[in-house]
Formats: C-alpha cells, structure tokens, sequence
C-alpha cells in the first residue's frame, strides 16, 4: 500500500494483512521457539496464537512431551499433572493452556526437548515418555522412582549420551522394589533379579543390576563405553577386558532410550514368557521367533528352550541361564506330526511320560561340553496330555567368555523319557530332542 502522495507507509505490519486462514497456515508449520518469536513480534499472530491455544500448542506438547491432556472441566488427573524435580524436593504443577503446559516442560526437561536445530520430532523427552507409558500399562505391578533431577541427569551423561530414560522414572528405589522391573530366574538355588537401578549421587552410570539372593555383590549390567556403545559388563567396575562386547543397539546419543524401547517392544508384542506362577516372578526368557529360542516335539513330548546372557560371571567364566519348558501335545496333534513323517510304523498315542535322564552340548568357538545326568534339578518330571501348565526349570552353564565378533556359542541336547512312568512304563524309552539356540542373547541384561 501507498499512501496519496506515493510514499510508501512505514507503519504497515503487512502479515496482519493475511486473511485468518493464511496465517493459520503459516504459523502452524513453525517451531515452538519460532512460534514464540513470531506471536512476540505480531500482534495479528498473537491473538490468533493465544485463541487456538488447542490447535498450535499442542501439538507441540505431544510432539515433544507426549503431553496430551489438559484437565477436563476443572478435574485433575495424573495426565495432565506435570512432575517437576528439584534438588532436594519435587513438586506437580497443573497447566491451565497448552502454551503453559510446553514452557513447563521446556523447563524441565530442557535439552531433551529436541537437537541443536529444534527440528527432531518425535523428540527424545517424547520418545521415552511413550516407551514408559507402554511399559507401565504391561506391568502395573512395579512400583517406580519419579525422575532423576536434571541437574543428576546431565552429571552422569558420559560424552553426549543422554540420560533421558532416567529423567522419567529413575529406576526402582532396591530397599522397597519387592519386583524386578526386568523380571528374574533361579539356578542352583540362587535366584537373580533384574532390577533398573537408573542413577545416584555417587554412582551417575546408569545401570540395570543382578542381585543375588545369596548377598553376592551387584553387577552391573549395560554399561556405555567412550565410543557411546553399549555392552553387557560383567563385574562391578567395567573394565573393558572384562566385558562382553556384544553390541547390542546402535552407538549414539539415545542408546539407553534405544535399548529400552526395543525392550518395551518386544514386551508388548508378548516376546517374553512373562510371569510364571512356579518362582512367582516375570521371565524374562524369550518364546521366540529368536534363534534364542527352539521348539521340537518327539512322540508327542514338547521340549521349549531358551536361553538369556546375563553378565553374570565367576572365576573369569559366563553365566549363560537356560529355561527348559516340557508339556505334552494332544492326541490330535500326535497323529498330525504322525502324518506329515510318513512313517511306516503304527501310529501309538502316548498320553503320558516320565523324563530319565539329560543330555547336553555346549559348544563355545568349535570347543565342545558335554555332559550327561540323571533327571533335572534333582526331579523327574512327569507330562502327560491333562497337565494344566508345561514343567519349567532353569539352569545354567559356566563357559569362558569370547570377546571377538565371530564367537559361536550355542548348545542342543534333549531328554530320555519313557512312556507312562518310571514304576509302571508302557513303551520303551526314546529321546526327545531339543532343537539347538544360540547361547548369546540379541537383547542383553
């Protein structure tokens, strides 16, 4: 526009010029930190910003925060409550607009919110909030820490690994934590809980730890070289010749929040076993498809076997933990298998069987064990095809640890049964196989 003489006008703000809906348009493809600059400088802008507060702010709650809900008609809900944490005490603050909502969570989250530029999205603050909102509707029984403080947070960060996970929930507090948040087994009497320990004080690594029931010392678990790669340890101080360097996520800045959301991954999508009623407590053993795991059937006996490494170490060996599921498959299935095998002996069910003796191999680089023994864990289960749920047992084997990328280590074996039972058998004995699995774990505690 010109004024009558000609002159241009010099008081002209031309962007308040736009009709409601171009504006609309542009504002809405700006960054919050854009967003704030532009709304400050354009009072048409502004307006429109403050009256569709819904529409423009949050989107960026949920973008950055996983923020979503406001209170809904002056009722308060853990939803739209927001945790600060501060040194010494922790506070929730209730935002009454999306505007107020995000100016809190930059103010606590701060550097999580997004990289140099402002332009991730999803954004690591967001990433996490999502993997922990997953993880506590699968497992509503573990009590959790509220977030580590930021100033805690940023003091354990070791060359530019962000600590976000732990700014959420900072672990399990281990002198109330009656369950693991990664679930436990038994070997040899002695029992492991996989507790999240996330930081402290005097200790800012964060870890994931085995407590032995016996009062053996902690091991700390995941551990983040200088490299920003993580991998299992497998003493107290992790010293990098005494790790098992398994690889397990892509080196980067995220990899504790990639290592659990892959976690979180899986536990939605039922990879792990999940509670099991014998030990009373979440297996954290895989049911596959993994080449951790195996299933064979021989005679209608079904043998599941799995395996987890666990960082676990004595006398300069690995612990590697198996989970030994046995069950009986119907009648029906029997005569399936009976079948597809063509075989030319006479199809005879067998509705019930007792197991005799183990037989295993552990090969670690080629180097083969083996051994043999009577029954498991000093029993000699029985199955048959009215059994309500499968015998489950863990074990464990000690093997010297190989710390070179080509390491093979894997182990097969089975069961001699016999057909009815030890006092009173029907058949005579067969072996029931166990389909060979790879010792080392793809997804490490």
């Amino acid at each position: 526009k010109k004024m009558a003489d000609g002159e241009p006008r010099g008081d002209i703000c031309y962007l308040d010029l736009l009709a409601d809906e171009l504006l609309h348009i542009i504002l809405s493809q700006l960054k919050p930190v854009s967003l704030a600059r532009f709304t400050t400088a354009y009072k048409k802008a502004w307006i429109l910003v403050i009256q569709d507060d819904h529409v423009f702010w949050r989107k960026h709650c949920q973008d950055y925060y996983n923020y979503q809900q406001l209170p809904k008609n002056n009722k308060i809900s853990p939803h739209s409550q927001i945790l600060l944490q501060r040194p010494g005490h922790q506070s929730y603050r209730t935002p009454k607009t999306y505007k107020e909502a995000y100016t809190i969570l930059r103010e606590q989250y701060g550097e999580y919110a997004a990289d140099a530029d402002d332009s991730r999205v999803p954004t690591l603050i967001a990433r996490a909030h999502r993997a922990w909102e997953v993880y506590k509707n699968i497992r509503t029984d573990i009590p959790l820490n509220p977030g580590a403080p930021r100033e805690l947070c940023h003091k354990g960060e070791r060359k530019g690994v962000s600590n976000v996970v732990f700014s959420i929930h900072n672990g399990q507090d281990l002198q109330t934590a009656m369950e693991p948040a990664f679930g436990g087994f038994e070997s040899y009497g002695e029992s492991v809980a996989l507790f999240m320990i996330g930081l402290h004080p005097n200790h800012t690594e964060p870890t994931i730890m085995s407590i032995l029931s016996n009062g053996a010392s902690p091991n700390n678990n995941l551990y983040v070289n200088k490299e920003g790669e993580l991998f299992m340890s497998t003493r107290n101080a992790p010293f990098e010749d005494e790790m098992l360097k398994k690889e397990l996520v892509k080196p980067g800045p995220d990899v504790h929040l990639s290592w659990f959301e892959e976690y979180v991954r899986r536990l939605q999508e039922g990879y792990f076993f999940g509670w099991e009623k014998k030990n009373g407590i979440f297996s954290p053993f895989s049911k596959g498809p993994t080449e951790n795991h195996s299933v064979a059937v021989t005679n209608g006996v079904k043998i599941e076997l799995s395996s987890r490494t666990t960082g676990v170490s004595r006398d300069g060996n690995f612990w590697f933990v198996y989970s030994v599921r046995m069950s009986m498959v119907s009648i029906e299935e029997q005569l399936q298998q009976y079948n597809e095998l063509s075989s030319a002996e006479e199809f005879k069910p067998i509705t019930q069987a007792q197991l005799i003796q183990r037989h295993w191999r552990f090969v670690v680089n080629g180097v083969r064990d083996e051994m043999s023994g009577p029954g498991v864990i000093g029993e000699y289960p029985i199955v048959s095809i009215n059994m309500s749920e499968p015998f489950v047992y863990q074990s464990r084997t000690s093997l010297p640890y190989a710390n070179l990328p080509e390491t093979t280590c894997f182990m097969e074996g089975g069961f001699d049964f016999i057909p009815g039972t030890l006092e009173q058998p029907t058949g005579t004995p067969f072996l029931a196989r166990c389909g060979r699995i790879n010792l080392l774990s793809d997804l490490a505690f």
